[in-house]
């Protein structure tokens, strides 16, 4: 036991240098630790608890007034930390303006109330290092992609055919045409926004996908657990349209439903163009035609029947039987609908991005100057075809 009451001879302890934590003590971050918290799904009385049961005396400043920024951490408090959290010690030691926002501010939620806080903050967090670790490429002479997306900003009181406007500008802008979109998520990429598929059995199921519009390039995070193509380029589809639309809201609460009705009618214009699509859509619910729509056009049946209640081809109470009888049918689950099924979208540009500073060797140099958590290289390496 050490002066700081860490029992220095047990094995997790002995991970982190204690002179280490000493010499990058002056520098520590308050917002870095509530991030590495947020990132291991800790409360701060569990975190406090893991550090008693390693031998930290609970004498002097709480987790909670150490994040506050109104003290510091020891040196052995800040040890046990580093290795409660998996982080290497040099990672609390990283700029605090960087990171101005919780780990879940900023996200666009599309369940922000049935989502976990706990959930929320893991990938948010995730989406975090993601910003960081682009934004530390600068300096390994890394050219990240150039935004190239129109910006129509929204508000609560604007009405949702103005984000209908935005989807037909937006696919002007790329010159995308108005038929059927060969891949959501290249278009995405290629008008400059990151895509990344979380992690295998990393978070909640409840998160299909979210993005961080407060950086640049934008980010967006598309889930993998449902597996699902058809919603997968959805979803894609909708984070987009936050980018558009909602980048300028550096202030607000994310996630509020005015916001979710207006990504929605969005990505429901950018996949299936009005214009082009009313007159291939029929006015009852033939599960033929609809499976025919479903792999023209890459979009769900039941989106597909929702278009044609919106653009007035399906009646109301004949929309109302379809969604009855799709639900019957189990169609609501993932993969739950007739059809060929296809590998998801994969990303390309951060995998590009990583080969480019492996090969040139500073990968690694990169990630220590980063001081970037246990596993994060794995986590955004991930392939689909070691699903």
């Amino acid at each position: 036991m050490n002066n700081d009451g860490v029992d220095v001879t047990r094995p997790e302890n002995r991970r982190t240098d204690l002179n280490e934590a000493t010499r990058v003590l002056p520098a520590f971050s308050s917002s870095r630790l509530r991030l590495a918290r947020s990132s291991r799904g800790m409360s701060q009385t569990e975190l406090a608890n893991r550090m008693t049961e390693r031998g930290v005396t609970t004498r002097g400043p709480s987790v909670s007034q150490i994040e506050a920024g109104r003290t510091r951490p020891s040196a052995g408090a800040l040890a046990a930390m580093s290795n409660i959290l998996e982080h290497p010690v040099s990672f609390f030691a990283g700029p605090t303006d960087e990171l101005p926002h919780e780990a879940d501010q900023l996200v666009h939620w599309r369940r922000l109330t049935t989502t976990p806080a706990r959930e929320r903050g893991r990938a948010g967090a995730f989406a975090r290092y993601i910003q960081l670790f682009l934004a530390g490429t600068a300096n390994y002479n890394v050219d990240l992609p150039a935004l190239n997306l129109p910006s129509v900003p929204l508000g609560e009181n604007d009405d949702v055919s103005i984000a209908v406007q935005a989807a037909s500008k937006t696919r002007g802008h790329l010159g995308l045409g108005d038929g059927p979109m060969s891949t959501v998520v290249g278009a995405a990429e290629k008008a400059g926004v990151v895509a990344v598929r979380a992690p295998q059995g990393e978070f909640d199921r409840r998160i299909d996908a979210f993005a961080i519009t407060d950086c640049n390039p934008p980010i967006m995070i598309l889930g993998i657990e449902k597996d699902d193509w058809d919603r997968s380029r959805f979803d894609a589809a909708h984070e987009l349209g936050h980018v558009v639309m909602h980048r300028h809201l550096v202030n607000s609460t994310n996630g509020q439903r005015w916001q979710e009705a207006q990504a929605h009618a969005f990505a429901a214009e950018f996949l299936m163009p009005a214009e082009r699509i009313v007159a291939e859509l029929p006015s009852q619910f033939d599960v033929g035609q609809f499976l025919a729509l479903k792999q023209k056009w890459g979009v769900s049946i039941q989106a597909l029947v929702r278009r044609s209640r919106d653009l007035e081809q399906l009646s109301h109470s004949r929309y109302v039987s379809a969604a009855k009888r799709m639900s019957s049918w189990g169609w609501r689950t993932a993969n739950g609908e007739p059809g060929v099924r296809r590998p998801l979208e994969e990303p390309t540009v951060l995998k590009a991005i990583v080969k480019e500073l492996d090969a040139a060797r500073n990968l690694h140099p990169l990630l220590e100057d980063l001081g970037l958590p246990q596993g994060f290289l794995a986590q955004i390496s991930a392939h689909s075809d070691e699903r």
